[in-house]
């Protein structure tokens, strides 16, 4: 029987974050979905490698192909950070495509380093999705696997039927063996006849070395599209080598929460629902810590402290860079760091990211502002949809998104994009308020 650091020191662990993230447009335009920022302070890819380093893994590759090099700065320079705290060189790092080549699919992506494998003496690959949202130790994934004697193990969490069709389905029996896998289907299967869940994929896997060389050898044979989820995982049901670990049961000491986000409106909800729990509370996080850049660059160490002006704010998430003026309202929002908001502005159900300026008496309500967006005086968003769309993206539940780079005036709007002009705000010290007062965000 292996110790749990026996389970890590054997284990290799592939990343995947590769993916264009077409669905969270225009927040992917420039930047990879696995760097998309979440939760203030965070990048979607941050979670899972939290998870890695928490979980005592020493041999990470983040697998990336589109937008490249956004996502290897963001990885490059939070391992120089973490390695600070003694982190071995090798622990993490970031692999792009060979030149020339592209990955045709998640499988593909892996069968492409698979010298990596060979070369690391691994028993055990693990494979994660690099833009979910969640936590959990590995090393219980892995005793699981290990337990019951499986070839392959997925991870998998109950979700309502009813929204389950754009996850990959599972079907297991009495004994947790896999059965059935069925991608997206237009009707989920429930979990058993009285159940209102479904049994979704988390697109976490864990492979013995050899059982996951075959089988993409094996696919790489066949005229498929190469991946885990449409291919490789429905070939192995029912082999009776395939379990599922299922995480809504098992992830008691860290919780359940797993959320997908694939498109703008979960990305959304995914960020407001999160002001609602105690995922980002310390005090929960205890020995489980949330690792990102703008955690090491906040002015006094890690943002669990919040600051505010002399504005007035209630249920959100305030980095310490962020100023807001006196008589503004930020009620149940999401800011990232250097941001600020004018006199007498409100901002409202609403996600806002770096160097974001919002005008005097400016009102925003669920909206999502990309970076170095500026809203002149007076401008209102969220209120008008048929002016929304003038300068943004208005998504199927209504939550107005304002594309990076965008200047949005009280007569019309400026993109920098194609014009030339590139319209940052300012981070100089004279710009920030004299005095602020020290708030604690409030978690329910």
């Amino acid at each position: 029987m292996f110790s749990a650091n026996e389970f890590t020191s054997r284990t290799l662990a592939f990343v995947l974050a590769g993916g264009r993230g077409e669905r969270l447009y225009p927040l992917t335009k420039h930047r990879a979905k696995p760097a998309v920022p979440f939760g203030g302070i965070y990048r979607l890819i941050d979670f899972t490698l939290s998870n890695c380093f928490n979980s005592g893994l020493s041999h990470i590759n983040v697998l990336t192909q589109y937008q490249c090099e956004s996502l290897r700065s963001h990885i490059r320079a939070l391992a120089l950070r973490i390695r600070a705290g003694n982190m071995r060189d090798d622990v993490l790092l970031c692999r792009c495509a060979v030149s020339g080549k592209r990955y045709r699919g998640t499988a593909d992506a892996v069968f492409q380093n698979l010298l990596i494998l060979e070369n690391s003496g691994a028993d055990f690959v693990l494979i994660l999705s690099g833009d979910h949202v969640y936590k959990m130790d590995y090393r219980e994934l892995l005793r699981f696997h290990v337990d019951h004697g499986a070839g392959v193990t997925l991870g998998a969490v109950e979700h309502p039927s009813n929204n389950a069709s754009q996850f990959g389905i599972l079907e297991t029996d009495s004994t947790g063996q896999l059965t059935g896998f069925e991608e997206k289907p237009s009707k989920p299967k429930p979990i058993c006849a009285d159940s209102s869940n479904s049994l979704v994929s988390m697109g976490v896997y864990v492979f013995n070395t050899r059982t996951l060389i075959n089988a993409l050898l094996d696919d790489v044979q066949q005229n498929t599209r190469h991946d885990f989820g449409k291919d490789v995982i429905p070939r192995l049901a029912g082999s009776g080598n395939a379990f599922v670990y299922n995480f809504t049961e098992m992830g008691n000491r860290l919780g359940s929460y797993w959320r997908d986000v694939g498109t703008v409106d979960t990305y959304y909800r995914a960020n407001m629902e999160l002001l609602l729990t105690s995922f980002f509370d310390p005090c929960a996080s205890a020995g489980w810590p949330l690792y990102s850049l703008d955690q090491f660059d906040s002015e006094s160490g890690p943002a669990e402290k919040r600051r505010a002006s002399e504005g007035f704010v209630v249920d959100s998430v305030i980095p310490e860079t962020v100023s807001i003026r006196s008589g503004a309202r930020v009620i149940h929002s999401v800011l990232s760091p250097s941001i600020h908001i004018e006199s007498s502005a409100e901002v409202r159900n609403s996600i806002l990211l770096q160097n974001v300026h919002v005008g005097a008496g400016a009102r925003i309500q669920r909206a999502i502002l990309d970076e170095n967006v500026r809203i002149e005086d007076g401008v209102e968003i969220g209120y008008d949809y048929n002016k929304d769309r003038e300068y943004g993206f208005v998504t199927e539940n209504g939550v107005v998104v304002i594309p990076a780079n965008t200047y949005v005036a009280a007569q019309g709007f400026h993109s920098s994009h194609g014009t030339g002009r590139t319209h940052l705000i300012s981070n100089r010290s004279d710009q920030l308020p004299a005095k602020r007062t020290n708030l604690l965000r409030k978690l329910r």
